[in-house]
C-alpha cells in the first residue's frame, strides 16, 4: 500500500485535506529526527529569548508609566536594549533557516522515494534562504504601504521560494520566480491554508493561556520552558506544512512526483 506521505494530489487540483495529512504523516515518520532539529533550532533559542524578554518585561513593569519616563529620560529605554539581542537574532535566524533546508529535504527526498540529504548539507542553503527572506520580506513591505492587499499576494506568490531553493538549488531570485509560477492560479488555496492554521495557533495560545492562570504557573517558569515549547511545536509544523505545500504545488501543475533534490544537496 502507498504511504499517504509520499501520495501527490491529483494533477488538477490541491487538496487541503490531503495536504493537511500528508504533514502530519510526514511528522510521524520522522518524528524523532524532526523533534531533534526542533529543539535545537527552535526550542533553545526559544528558551534563551523568554528568559531574556521576561527579564525586560520585568524592568519595564517596574514603572507604571515606563514609555513616559523612557520619553522624558532616554537613558531609561536604553538601559534596557540588550546588544545579544542582536546574536539571538542571528541565533534564532540561522536556526530557523537550517531548519527549513533539513526539513525540505526530507520532505522533497520521500516525495521522490530517495533516500534522505545528510544534515551538514542544509547548511549551505542557509544564506540563499536568508536571501530569500530580505527580498521577500522587502517586496511584501513595500506592496503593503498603500494598501494590504497587495502585500498579501506577494506573500502568497513567494510562500514556497524557500522550498524551491532547497529542492531545486535555483538562486534567490530564480526561486521567487518559480514560486510565483508555482503559486499561479492555486493561491486561494494556500490563503486558506495560512488562515485555518492562524486560527489553530490562536486556539493553541488561548487554551495554554487558560492553562496557565488554572495552573498559577510563575511567569518566569513559563517564558523559558512551555512558551518555547509550543512555539517549536507551531514551527516545526509551519515548516513540514510548507513543504507539504511545495510538494502538492509540483503535482498539481507538472502532474509528477520528480522533486530533483540530488542536485540541490550534492
Amino acid at each position: 500500500m502507498t504511504d499517504v506521505a509520499l501520495t501527490l494530489a491529483p494533477p488538477d487540483q490541491l487538496d487541503i485535506g490531503n495536504l493537511i495529512s500528508r504533514t502530519v504523516t510526514v511528522i510521524r515518520r520522522n518524528f524523532p529526527m524532526f523533534l531533534l532539529l526542533a529543539v535545537i533550532c527552535a526550542f533553545i533559542p526559544g528558551v534563551i529569548g523568554g528568559g531574556m524578554n521576561y527579564k525586560i518585561n520585568s524592568t519595564a513593569a517596574n514603572s507604571i508609566n515606563f514609555f513616559w519616563d523612557a520619553f522624558k529620560n532616554p537613558k531609561n529605554a536604553a538601559s534596557l536594549v540588550n546588544p545579544n539581542w542582536f546574536w539571538l537574532f542571528l541565533l534564532g535566524m540561522a536556526g530557523s533557516l537550517y531548519l527549513q533546508a533539513a526539513v525540505v529535504g526530507v520532505v522533497a527526498a520521500e516525495t521522490e522515494g530517495r533516500a534522505s540529504p545528510p544534515w551538514a548539507a542544509a547548511w549551505r542553503h542557509i544564506l540563499p534562504l536568508f536571501g530569500i527572506f530580505i527580498v521577500v520580506y522587502v517586496a511584501c513591505c513595500v506592496a503593503s504601504i498603500l494598501l494590504i492587499v497587495p502585500g498579501i499576494i506577494l506573500g502568497l506568490a513567494f510562500s514556497v521560494a524557500g522550498p524551491v531553493r532547497v529542492a531545486e538549488g535555483r538562486g534567490v531570485f530564480g526561486s521567487i520566480q518559480r514560486s510565483r509560477d508555482l503559486t499561479r492560479g492555486l493561491r486561494w488555496k494556500i490563503l486558506l491554508i495560512m488562515i485555518l492554521f492562524f486560527i489553530a495557533e490562536v486556539l493553541v495560545s488561548v487554551i495554554v493561556g487558560v492553562i496557565k492562570v488554572v495552573l498559577h504557573v510563575p511567569t518566569e517558569i513559563w517564558a523559558i520552558s512551555v512558551t518555547p515549547a509550543v512555539a517549536m511545536v507551531l514551527a516545526l509544523v509551519r515548516t513540514v506544512g510548507l513543504a507539504v505545500i511545495y510538494t502538492g504545488l509540483r503535482a498539481a501543475k507538472e502532474g509528477g512526483g520528480a522533486v530533483q533534490v540530488a542536485e540541490a544537496f550534492a
